[in-house]
Order: structure tokens, then C-alpha cells, then sequence
């Protein structure tokens, strides 16, 4: 988790440093194609490809096309918001999560998860 937080806090200051020379859609790019270098040296390395056969790939290319729609929004977000809004915002994906799994997966919503939803987003108010 330390490990994860300190990346995703390089990443944030990295981009927005580099947000007066460099597009938003350069830096995706740049991500995109590091990530499938590593990728492509683990598989290469462990010869482990039983992950990677799919009956569904139409909907792993939906979801890919969303998860990319939502690293260019954040990486948008850091250069034109400052950090601390961009953060604020960014610790309403769980509440945003367990929202759209009862909507599109029919999860159900108890009082308990209805209330720590009201709460998260009355925190995020506060600290915006």
C-alpha cells in the first residue's frame, strides 16, 4: 500500500511539473507503453499466460476504453485543479463504486453502506 501511494504521489507531482511542456495525451501514451513493456517482460519471463484468455473480450475492451477515459480525466485533473482538490476528489471512488454496483450490478444497499456514502461525501465536501 506505502509502495502504491508513494507511485501514484510521483505520478501526480510528476505530471503536473510536466504539464507545461508535455500533453496530457503524451504522458498517457508514456504510461500506457511503460506499462505494457513490464507487462510484456513478466509474461516473457514466467511464461504464464493462462491469464490472458477471455470469452468476453468485447467487455474488456469497453472496460479498458473507460479505464483509459478515467486516467486521462485524472491526469487532466492535475494540471488544471490544484493537488489538494484533485485528491479530495480522488477519495470519492469508493463511494462512486458502491453507487454504480447497485445500479448496474444490483448490489444491495444497506442503511449502514447508504450512511458511510452520506458521510464520505459530507468529508469530501469539508475538506473541498
Amino acid at each position: 500500500m506505502s509502495g502504491t501511494l508513494l507511485s501514484f504521489c510521483l505520478m501526480a507531482v510528476g505530471a503536473r511539473e510536466l504539464s507545461g511542456e508535455i500533453h496530457t495525451s503524451q504522458v498517457m501514451l508514456f504510461r500506457s507503453a511503460l506499462g505494457l513493456l513490464v507487462i510484456s517482460f513478466i509474461l516473457l519471463v514466467t511464461k504464464n499466460y493462462s491469464g490472458f484468455s477471455s470469452k468476453r473480450l468485447g467487455l474488456h475492451g469497453l472496460r479498458n476504453t473507460f479505464h483509459f477515459a478515467g486516467q486521462y480525466g485524472w491526469l487532466l485533473g492535475i494540471t488544471v485543479l490544484p493537488l489538494a482538490e484533485v485528491f479530495a476528489l480522488e477519495f470519492t471512488v469508493p463511494l462512486w463504486t458502491a453507487i454504480i454496483a447497485w445500479l448496474f450490478l444490483g448490489e444491495a444497499i444497506t442503511m449502514r453502506k447508504l450512511a458511510a456514502i452520506g458521510l464520505g461525501l459530507v468529508g469530501v465536501l469539508v475538506c473541498w
